[in-house]
């Protein structure tokens, strides 16, 4: 590092420690060292507390560059954020966090030969659908419903959304990364590329280890295709597909992602959305119903959901429960398509179809307008009605945010969740992207509680042993970061484990990139840094 000069190379140099100088003088972007910006980077939305060291702001790959070679020099980690919407602790850290959000979120290249678009890794999901539309394009399986979300943390966490199960996750629209390795090269990813340099390096190390352990791997890899737990050591793909597959839900772990190109189809502006309010025992065959019929999006929620949202949004789906004796679920499904005659005959055939083979009463089957949709299909909002319905008197934990298990296995979960969750006392919202399979826990839990932690960690760990018996994982919303990675051994074998440090060492040997997380990390820690407020 060189001398730090005498100008104002930042709007916030004046809270830039002298440790931070020289690095602030040699980049074009900013670095914030107050309490203030440490203190709202030290959480997300989920239960743990960690406290950065600095913020930045890159403005260039060369920057980046920069922090990386401070990072190496000083042996510090370095975190990359984007709408800070995560809540498992994934973008936290005790060193460096790269915000990427504000200056890296331009969309860079439409190519609407080819059908793809090049964005920057911190453009909002949001802001992408948004144009996208403006072009009559879109990607499917994502929506404007996310505000906060990146494009690159969709990527890093390789999260599930409702329509999922019928165009899949990021993995499968994704042509192409750009990345910055842990010595500071930046290399274009994408098929057809042949390697050079230190990504060459990575190749040469990654391929002969996942060839040479694949029967062990294939004999431990999860029921559950759209799983981000660990790392993507299932797939057979050789060369550039290979690397793109290990950083798609990496946790930002093995690299620091700067752009993505992704591919793009026509938008189907039409789309109809259907509320289907079933007993817990009809689940398995309403979704498999849906499924097979053909519709976009499937979204489950508890009468819990239903009950607690009718507070503050009073036009909405409500279940009346006093006249059943079994719990009652609503899956919401959309259909989409380029007219709206075509997406009604559509859903006039699903109803049919499950009158017929369910025979679902009228009233329980109710169209859902816009406005409910855009709120009730996403698993983050269960937190917020939570809030909502005890008017802050306790808080909303998103305890289990990522739970897959296969098709045959979700209904049961479903149940043995539940009834785990009635027992203990609390007030809860079990919902979930009901397609691929994934289920999310929400309970309240008063943080002024002597038996706080102690109550929470019970929690987790008994709703994770229910999952293991029902052969779930973790990994389906908001990747693995501070929350999962402790757990990951009670779903995977020893040697699993094993290789998912071997394919970090492999792209990261100095651990400079979100250290510990997917690899090693005690609940001591997390008991450490848990947050009450």
């Amino acid at each position: 590092m060189g001398k730090a000069s005498m100008k104002a190379v930042s709007k916030f140099f004046a809270s830039v420690p002298p440790f931070f100088s020289d690095l602030a003088s040699s980049i074009a972007g900013d670095i914030d060292c107050s309490l203030r910006t440490l203190s709202e980077y030290s959480h997300d939305n989920g239960i743990y507390s960690v406290r950065p060291q600095a913020v930045i702001y890159p403005k260039t790959s060369t920057d980046i560059k920069q922090v990386i070679i401070f990072a190496r020099e000083y042996g510090m980690p370095i975190s990359v954020a984007g709408g800070k919407s995560g809540e498992q602790g994934g973008a936290l850290t005790e060193g460096i966090i790269l915000d990427m959000s504000r200056h890296f979120n331009q969309i860079r290249r439409a190519n609407m030969i080819n059908n793809t678009i090049t964005v920057d890794a911190g453009v909002s999901i949001a802001t992408l659908v948004t144009k996208l539309r403006g072009w009559n394009m879109e990607i499917p399986i994502l929506s404007s419903n996310d505000e906060q979300g990146t494009i690159a943390g969709l990527l890093a966490t390789k999260s599930t959304t409702p329509s999922s199960f019928h165009h899949g996750t990021i993995r499968e629209w994704l042509e192409g990364v750009t990345v910055v390795l842990d010595n500071g090269e930046e290399h274009h990813i994408t098929d057809g590329i042949t390697p050079s340099g230190r990504l060459l390096a990575i190749y040469q190390e990654l391929f002969p280890l996942l060839t040479r352990e694949e029967p062990m791997l294939r004999a431990a890899k999860p029921q559950n295709k759209d799983d981000a737990s660990g790392y993507n050591i299932w797939g057979t793909s050789i060369g550039p597909r290979q690397l793109l597959d290990q950083l798609t839900g990496s946790d930002g772990t093995l690299a620091i992602i700067t752009s993505l190109t992704l591919r793009v189809r026509t938008y189907k502006k039409s789309s109809l959305t259907y509320a289907f309010i079933v007993p817990q025992e009809h689940i398995h065959k309403t979704l498999s119903t849906l499924e097979s019929s053909g519709v976009d999006s499937l979204f489950i929620y508890d009468e819990h959901f239903a009950m607690y949202a009718k507070k503050s949004y009073p036009n909405i789906v409500y279940q009346n429960t006093n006249t059943v004796t079994t719990p009652l679920y609503t899956i919401l499904a959309t259909t989409c398509g380029m007219t709206s005659t075509e997406v009604d005959k559509k859903m006039y055939d699903h109803i049919k179809k499950l009158k017929h083979e369910l025979g679902l009463e009228e009233s329980n089957i109710v169209h859902l307008q816009e406005p409910a949709q855009k709120l009730f299909t996403a698993p983050g909002f269960a937190s917020h009605i939570l809030h909502e319905y005890v008017q802050g008197r306790e808080l909303a934990l998103p305890l289990i945010h990522g739970l897959l298990t296969s098709k045959d296995n979700y209904a049961t979960l479903i149940k043995e969740v539940e009834r785990y969750l009635f027992s203990i006392n609390k007030l809860y919202v079990i919902c979930g992207h009901a397609g691929s399979s994934h289920l999310s826990v929400t309970i309240l839990a008063d943080p002024k509680s002597e038996t706080y932690e102690t109550d929470i960690f019970r929690y987790i760990n008994d709703i994770y042993k229910l999952a293991k018996k029902h052969k779930a994982t973790t990994g389906g919303l908001g990747g693995d970061g501070y929350a999962n990675t402790p757990y990951l051994p009670l779903f995977y074998n020893e040697a699993t484990i094993d290789i998912f440090k071997k394919v970090k060492n492999i792209w990261d040997p100095l651990s400079i990139f979100n250290p510990s997380k997917k690899t090693e990390l005690s609940s001591a820690f997390l008991k450490a840094h848990i947050r009450r407020v």
